[in-house]
């Protein structure tokens, strides 16, 4: 669910939920939403973790009651990390029940860029494979698929250019 949900904070109609899509964005006016996002990466979901977080030693032996999740890759402790506290879990839930992610805060999607825009830069981030990227026109929810080969650029319906 977490996935999905932050996959659609991008792309509205995004279904996919085995791969947390990286998306690139760009806009000098941060009041209105980027008409377009570009994604190239992707990590898959199997490398992720969600654990809770730990106190630190010294006060191991008080109690603690954790107030947010992390998402972190797995078997990496120095890995980029997710705080994943109780309003942006609202949102993801909020977008998974159908909510339009573009009536959220600005602060969702840029906390969520920020850990995706990190972890493209580790081992666990895969390319889609083949030259292939996607766009995404995020007003309209519709997404092309590109593919690169020999220098020249191939939609995914056929169509060249």
């Amino acid at each position: 669910m977490l996935i999905n949900s932050m996959n659609r904070l991008f792309l509205s109609t995004d279904d996919e939920k085995e791969r947390l899509r990286i998306w690139t964005s760009h806009s000098y006016d941060l009041s209105r939403e980027t008409g377009a996002a570009v994604s190239t990466k992707y990590i898959d979901a199997s490398d992720l973790d969600l654990v809770y977080p730990e106190p630190i030693s010294w006060l191991k032996d008080m109690e603690f009651t954790p107030d947010s999740l992390i998402m972190k890759l797995k078997r990496d402790n120095t890995s980029p990390k997710l705080e994943i506290d109780v309003t942006l879990l609202r949102g993801l839930i909020s977008i998974k029940s159908g909510y339009p992610a573009s009536l959220l805060s600005g602060q969702y999607e840029q906390s969520i860029s920020q850990f995706t825009q990190a972890l493209a830069s580790t081992s666990a981030a895969r390319d889609y494979g083949d030259g292939e990227l996607l766009i995404a026109n995020r007003r309209e929810g519709s997404r092309k698929k590109i593919f690169i080969e020999d220098n020249k650029y191939r939609f995914h319906d056929g169509g060249e250019f």
